[in-house]
């Protein structure tokens, strides 16, 4: 029987991608020194075009909810998702949509704490950037 190398990834939301030949039988190695052998099964799915706008309304942090739906443009190359909204100047990226949708929120989280924990200092620019990101994202 061949031998196919393979590397696989997991991303922070658990999916996985992996590159090389599609092997027919993958083996892992676990940390106790067990051998994990599965017969591998490759599906590909025909899908509708992908929407190129979304809106999102996922989890920010703990702390935020949001508020109303926020818009997103989705952008997709061969390797990469980036969603972002031009008017929060913000973007995410990431191997599949969720990533980059995680990414997205955590970089909005850490934006509305700085602004709120530096709102006595901002200048023009940087007040209207809190108002507008007060009109998605509140402090539950």
């Amino acid at each position: 029987m061949a031998t196919a190398t393979m590397e696989a990834t997991i991303t922070p939301t658990g999916s996985t991608t992996v590159t090389g030949r599609k092997p027919r039988r993958a083996t892992i190695q676990l940390a106790g020194g067990d051998v994990l052998s599965r017969d591998v099964r490759h599906q590909t799915a025909a899908f509708s075009r992908a929407p190129k706008r979304i809106r999102f309304g996922g989890a920010l942090h703990p702390k935020l909810r949001v508020t109303q739906p926020i818009p997103l443009d989705i952008k997709r190359s061969e390797k990469l998702v980036v969603v972002e909204n031009q008017e929060l100047e913000e973007f995410g990226s990431g191997v599949t949509l969720g990533d980059a949708l995680a990414d997205f929120g955590s970089g909005l989280a850490e934006l509305f704490f700085r602004l709120e924990d530096d709102k006595d200092r901002l200048g023009p620019d940087l007040q209207r950037l809190r108002q507008v990101i007060a009109r998605f994202v509140a402090l539950r």
